[in-house]
C-alpha cells in the first residue's frame, strides 16, 4: 500500500517504525466511530422501552468473549458473573462472538440471566441502540474491543477483564484487571453504582474519519 489511513497515533508510530514514509501515513481515526456519532440520540426512557427494561438506572453493559489464547478461555466470564452477582443492578448482556468457546459462553450467560430478574440478554443492539447504550449505561464490563475503541467517545467508564485486549491502546476511561472476581469487585466498588463520566474522547478518533 502507498497510502495508509490509521485509527490511532500508536498505529501511526508502528507504521513509521516498520519503515513506511511518514508523509504517506494519515491519522484519520476509526471509521466505526462515525456511525456511532451519526446515530439519533434516544432518551433514557425511550432506550429502556426499546429494550423492554423497566429500569436502567446504574445499567451495566456486559460483553464477554472467550479468551482463546488462554489456558482457561472462560476465566473472564466466570470472574465477571461472580462479581456481578455480588451486587444486583440492571445488567444487559450482549452476545459473545463465534470464536472457539463462544457457544459455552453464551450458554452460561443464558443460564445466568434466566435466574436473575435484574439481568437481560440481547443478541445485538445494532447501529441505533448500541450508541445509546454507550450513552445511557453506567459502565461497561467485559473484554470487548468496543470498551477500548468506542466507549471513550461517550466518556463511559470501562472495566476491561483479562488479556484478550492486551497490547492495544486504551484511554483513561478504561481500567484493566485480571480474570479475578475480587479485582473486578474492587473496581466496581470504587466506581460506585452511578460512576462519573470521563471527558469525552477516544484514542481511536472523534467520529469524523470519513471526511478526513
Amino acid at each position: 500500500a502507498h497510502l495508509h489511513c490509521v485509527s490511532s497515533e500508536g498505529a501511526r508510530r508502528r507504521l513509521i517504525a516498520m519503515g513506511e514514509a511518514e508523509a504517506r501515513i494519515h491519522l484519520t481515526g476509526a471509521p466505526g466511530l462515525d456511525t456511532l456519532r451519526a446515530a439519533p440520540e434516544m432518551t433514557a426512557a425511550d432506550f429502556a422501552d426499546a429494550l423492554g427494561m423497566r429500569d436502567i438506572a446504574g445499567l451495566r453493559l456486559v460483553t464477554v468473549h472467550p479468551e482463546t489464547n488462554a489456558k482457561q478461555p472462560l476465566a473472564a466470564l466466570e470472574a465477571v458473573l461472580a462479581a456481578l452477582d455480588a451486587e444486583p443492578l440492571p445488567t444487559l448482556f450482549t452476545a459473545p462472538n463465534s470464536d472457539p468457546g463462544g457457544a459455552r459462553v453464551r450458554a452460561q450467560i443464558s443460564d445466568f440471566v434466566e435466574q436473575r430478574r435484574w439481568a437481560s440478554f440481547t443478541e445485538s443492539l445494532g447501529s441505533r441502540l448500541y450508541p445509546n447504550a454507550l450513552r445511557h449505561a453506567a459502565l461497561m464490563l467485559g473484554n470487548s474491543s468496543s470498551g477500548l475503541i468506542e466507549a471513550g467517545l461517550f466518556g463511559l467508564p470501562v472495566i476491561d477483564v483479562g488479556d484478550r485486549q492486551g497490547g492495544r491502546e486504551y484511554g483513561a476511561n478504561v481500567t484493566r484487571v485480571a480474570n479475578d472476581t475480587a479485582s473486578i469487585k474492587a473496581v466496581l466498588a470504587r466506581l460506585g453504582p452511578h460512576p462519573e463520566r470521563f471527558p469525552v474522547g477516544s484514542l481511536y478518533g472523534d467520529g469524523r474519519s470519513g471526511p478526513r
